[in-house]
């Protein structure tokens, strides 16, 4: 009898033990590791340095989500993920998957998109709101630039920070100072590979300047027949300014802070009535 009062007592200590019931007190399991690790050009990408970013997404109730990592040889990779929701965790071809990626080094490059390759996928596998942790996997898809080989299976674990920056872009037009009410600023991947800056004060005016993406720190100049940089305008007469000749100085681009700050010169005519306007202006905004 006492025997068997032994072995029931074991029983229950070895069912409580595995029942996974966490006594008071005991550390919390650990979340995955943080980085950002993915097979590329025969290699292995492992980030060293990782931050990320987010901000409401394009469509309603939705979060954009950018990840930046760091190799310990240098070798730089982004990844770019919108409309992220929690009725939607996987993303494919099918599902309309909107994510972008790049990676770079002193010699190479690769910029694509999930949606260029219908074996693509995108599995968000955890999403905190409240610890801003999330982590997912991708698999292969075919690589833009010059390296030719398909980018591997890779996943993701990092804890996000809220762009707190609020995008700014003031404008001087023939010295009458002028703040655009809204801004909004958009990044394009290769083959545009540019950066648009818009700024609307309702109706029919706005105010657009075009840049070339991951120019570093410098002074370019821009006239009527370049694509970017380039500054046009329409006023609230439905007038349209296009530049003739101007420029752009940027400062040095952060990856890691995604801040991008720089000036600018413009001198334009009115496809109308060929009016003459001078402009300068300056902004400061964050690019995902």
């Amino acid at each position: 009898m006492q025997l068997g009062k032994i072995i029931l007592l074991s029983l229950i200590c070895v069912f409580v033990a595995c029942s996974g019931e966490r006594s008071e007190g005991e550390p919390p399991v650990p979340l995955p590791e943080e980085g950002i690790q993915f097979a590329i050009d025969d290699n292995n990408f492992n980030a060293s340095k990782i931050k990320a970013f987010t901000a409401p997404g394009e469509e309603e109730n939705t979060t954009q989500l950018i990840i930046v990592g760091a190799s310990p040889e240098g070798h730089l990779a982004e990844f770019h993920i919108k409309n992220i929701s929690k009725e939607r965790s996987s993303f494919s071809v099918e599902k309309g998957a909107e994510a972008s990626f790049s990676y770079r080094t002193d010699n190479e490059h690769c910029t694509t998109a999930l949606i260029m390759n219908n074996d693509s996928s995108l599995n968000i596998e955890q999403h905190d709101p409240v610890t801003n942790f999330i982590s997912g996997s991708f698999s292969g898809f075919e690589c833009g630039g010059n390296i030719e080989n398909t980018v591997g299976a890779g996943n993701f674990a990092v804890t996000y920070e809220e762009v707190t920056l609020e995008n700014s872009f003031l404008l001087d037009l023939n010295a009458a100072p002028l703040v655009p009410a809204m801004v909004f600023v958009s990044a394009t991947p290769e083959p545009i590979n540019t950066i648009q800056i818009t700024g609307f004060n309702g109706g029919t005016e706005s105010y657009t300047l075009i840049l070339k993406n991951d120019l570093p720190a410098g002074t370019y100049a821009m006239n009527e027949f370049d694509f970017a940089p380039y500054f046009f305008y329409s006023d609230a007469e439905l007038n349209q300014y296009e530049t003739v000749s101007g420029q752009v100085t940027l400062e040095a681009f952060d990856e890691f802070d995604r801040v991008l700050r720089g000036n600018f010169i413009a001198e334009l005519v009115s496809v109308t009535d060929a009016t003459e306007v001078h402009c300068e202006g300056q902004f400061e905004i964050f690019v995902f």
